[in-house]
């Protein structure tokens, strides 16, 4: 299944304490000051994947910016469509991705496969860029062949600061 999602708004966030009854929690994954993935909860009107990946491409709102918080996306980045083939998640991208390169793209890659696949039913992302599925790159340098997972990208994750372990929302 496949869902053409270029003609849908923009989606805001915001990490307001008060959520109202339709407010759905989203986790996103953003980058801090020492290159890791760190886990945000935003809240949204709407929930799902979609949701979750324009908020994603939105990026961290100005107290994220504030505390440091960043993303690896490029500005301008847009969702062009979002399917699955069982378990594993297919976003396809505007080429606005492809301009980053290095670090920066291990990097935003890893925000869009953590933030994608923290969704119960969902266990891998395979990303493509206007329709073109690409390798995704690895913390490691290579590339990898077929869908990634969070595991993909663990060496990216930050600790978590209440028990020393590994974010695994």
């Amino acid at each position: 299944m496949v869902i053409n999602h270029a003609s849908l708004p923009p989606v805001s966030s915001s990490t307001s304490l008060k959520q109202s009854p339709t407010s759905v929690p989203v986790t996103l994954y953003f980058v801090n000051a020492n290159n890791l993935l760190i886990p945000v909860t935003h809240s949204s009107s709407y929930g799902g994947l979609t949701t979750s990946v324009q908020a994603l491409l939105a990026g961290p709102n100005s107290q994220e910016t504030e505390a440091g918080t960043t993303s690896a996306i490029p500005a301008g980045t847009k969702l062009l469509s979002i399917g699955f083939q069982g378990t594993v998640i297919e976003l396809d991208f505007s080429s606005s991705l492809a301009s980053v390169s290095g670090k920066e793209q291990v990097l935003a890659f890893a925000q869009i496969v953590a933030t994608t696949t923290v969704s119960p039913g969902v266990t891998a992302a395979q990303i493509a860029i206007k329709g073109q599925t690409v390798n995704a790159p690895l913390p490691d340098g290579t590339l990898a062949e077929g869908p990634v997972n969070k595991a993909s990208y663990s060496a990216l994750i930050a600790p978590s600061a209440e028990t020393g372990s590994r974010v695994t929302k």
